[in-house]
């Protein structure tokens, strides 16, 4: 199990530090063995501050710290372009450094935390509201680090609105990523595609055994719009019961064969959604594609003109 667990540590470092985001390729989890000459470029002086990782956020031009102030967790998100800080928050309670988890067998085992991550990719909101997980790693003989805690935490105005904790069993399933989702987030966990739905203030509102992709435009935490121009028709559809409440085959937003997506944007009005898409054929055009959906009756209007 314990293999296991650092397999997913592992994979989860691996993954991120795959990214599209080449300035800091290798620090989605990053220990304090360079973490201090980091802070030096954000001016990062807090007294009694012990800082113990960072990770880019999901808008990858911020970044965020972790540390701890007199056993008291601290978080700070930062601007990468200029350095400034955007926002900063510690709790109020002391973390907990010891935990008691079921490793089966009728067996119950301590194990102390030696270092938290933040992970997750934190979404940061306005500048004041703050989404993001916390894993707390033990050490074995070998130094290696393991899973033991893994917490979701909600800010907002520099004050604490939810914290949730997903581990009771050493083996169990984790907080792993969390996915902007209307108002809210979605997070899932390290086993299975199961999402569990947050609101605005933290609230659980339901849990979900789906994927969720980036063609997924949410309408509201329960429906979204997927629009998907590899692979239409345009819908709207219920996530938590998987309904469709419209399907719209008479348009296509499909593109020509083997063409190359250059840029999308999406624009929300109260009832039309205009969603735009530059893309090069084969061939070499530059060509763009605009489609006009009601998002209420799921009429849609395409257009086809030149960049």
């Amino acid at each position: 199990m314990k293999n296991k667990l650092l397999f997913y540590l592992l994979v989860g470092i691996l993954f991120w530090g795959c990214g599209d985001d080449n300035e800091d390729t290798n620090n989605f989890i990053t220990l304090a063995d360079n973490i201090e000459i980091v802070a030096l470029d954000y001016n990062i002086k807090k007294n009694g501050l012990t800082l113990e990782s960072y990770t880019n956020c999901q808008d990858t031009t911020e970044i965020c710290f972790c540390g701890r102030v007199d056993n008291k967790l601290w978080v700070g998100c930062y601007d990468k372009k200029t350095k400034n800080q955007i926002l900063e928050w510690q709790d109020t309670k002391n973390l907990e450094t010891s935990v008691a988890l079921n490793i089966g067998y009728g067996e119950i085992k301590n194990f102390e935390i030696k270092n938290f991550l933040i992970t997750g990719r934190p979404y940061l909101i306005n500048k004041e509201e703050l989404i993001f997980i916390i894993w707390g790693c033990d050490s074995d003989e070998t130094g290696q680090q393991h899973i033991v805690s893994s917490n979701l935490y909600f800010i907002k105005n520099n004050k604490l609105l939810a914290n949730y904790n997903s581990y009771t069993n050493y083996d169990s399933d984790f907080f792993y990523r969390i996915t902007p989702w209307y108002e809210g987030v979605m997070a899932n966990y390290n086993n299975e595609p199961i999402y569990t739905c947050y609101g605005s203030n933290g609230q659980s509102l339901y849990d979900v055994k789906s994927s969720i992709y980036v063609s997924f435009y949410p309408v509201n935490y329960y429906e979204y719009i997927n629009i998907n121009p590899y692979n239409p028709p345009i819908a709207r559809k219920n996530l938590q019961t998987g309904e469709t409440i419209w399907e719209n085959t008479s348009v296509s937003m499909a593109l020509p064969n083997l063409s190359r997506i250059d840029d999308t944007t999406l624009v929300k009005n109260t009832t039309e959604w205009i969603y735009t898409v530059k893309y090069t054929t084969i061939e070499g055009s530059k060509l763009v594609k605009t489609a006009k959906i009601d998002i209420n009756t799921g009429e849609i209007e395409i257009e086809d003109t030149n960049q």
